[in-house]
């Protein structure tokens, strides 16, 4: 366990690659199960829980389709497990690094308050930093160049948020 822990860590400081994570289904299914928790429990704070559970699992579900998608287009589909092991949990670390903020962010809004500068600061850093560790993973995974794979990033991210917007009135996520 000790040394899964020091890999995903490894991930975030890009010092590791999807290659280096263990072929594991049982890894997989908790990460992804972390990932979607850490979702879920980021989306409580701006809806209600039925909505923040269905939005959870459909944010993971469209996030395995579109890496699955890549992967197999570039015939790389063996891959996979590590890459989407590696990308559940360093979203689920993200996540849970951001939940404070979250909370914060949910009660500013309940009180028709500003958030205070430095969480502002510190979700846009998380956010800048997940999007590095996937852009390294994917660039990684799917052997494309470092430019391919940060407008790959931002095209899933503009999926998933459209169609989470669209479907769950996610803020600021679909006009």
């Amino acid at each position: 366990m000790r040394a899964t822990l020091r890999l995903f860590y490894a991930l975030t400081l890009l010092r590791a690659g999807p290659q280096d994570i263990p072929h594991s289904g049982s890894l997989l299914a908790t990460t992804l199960l972390l990932y979607g928790a850490t979702t879920v429990l980021a989306a409580l704070q701006l809806m209600p829980p039925a909505t923040a559970l269905w939005q959870g699992l459909a944010e993971v579900l469209i996030t395995v389709a579109l890496v699955h998608s890549a992967l197999l287009l570039r015939g790389f589909a063996v891959r996979a497990t590590q890459t989407l092991t590696a990308l559940a949990g360093c979203n689920a670390l993200f996540n849970a690094l951001a939940l404070p903020a979250l909370n914060l962010q949910g009660n500013s809004m309940r009180l028709g308050e500003s958030l205070p500068a430095p969480v502002s600061l510190w979700l846009g850093a998380l956010l800048l930093w997940s999007l590095t560790v996937s852009v390294h993973i994917l660039r990684e995974a799917l052997e494309i160049p470092l430019l391919a794979s940060v407008l790959l990033n931002i095209g899933f991210m503009f999926v998933i948020l459209t169609l989470l917007g669209l479907a769950f009135g996610v803020p600021g996520a679909a006009a």
